[in-house]
């Protein structure tokens, strides 16, 4: 899988590499959630500054969407640091944050250029 999760103290980082696609994000989500140290996670930093070739659109973001967002009800306070470098899929991560804006959650999401910048903001 062209995904690495790396599990810290207080959150989780998901790294993305090569190619990107709606499934692939489901099933890392899927294994964050399910997994029993998000009951103590602050925060969640998605990597995707390495991506070469993304399949996800704004019609198909909606499932990761949904997924993340059902997590929230019961995950609190959770901070959110999307990092990309890409304009195409920064332009995303700039929709997924407008859709979660309108959501009723207390995660805050935020986009960052840089992994450094996405860290000093969780810590």
């Amino acid at each position: 899988m062209p995904n690495q999760i790396i599990w810290e103290n207080h959150g989780v980082l998901s790294q993305y590499y090569g190619e990107f696609n709606p499934e692939l994000h489901g099933k890392v989500l899927n294994l964050i959630f399910s997994n029993p140290r998000t009951d103590t996670l602050k925060y969640i930093i998605a990597d995707y500054s390495d991506l070469n070739d993304i399949s996800l659109t704004k019609k198909n973001i909606k499932f990761p969407f949904t997924v993340t967002v059902g997590a929230s009800y019961y995950l609190r306070n959770i901070q959110v640091a999307l990092v990309a470098t890409d304009k195409n899929i920064r332009e995303l991560c700039k929709k997924y944050i407008e859709v979660f804006s309108q959501s009723n959650t207390t995660w805050k999401v935020r986009l960052f250029y840089s992994l450094n910048d996405a860290r000093d903001w969780v810590s």
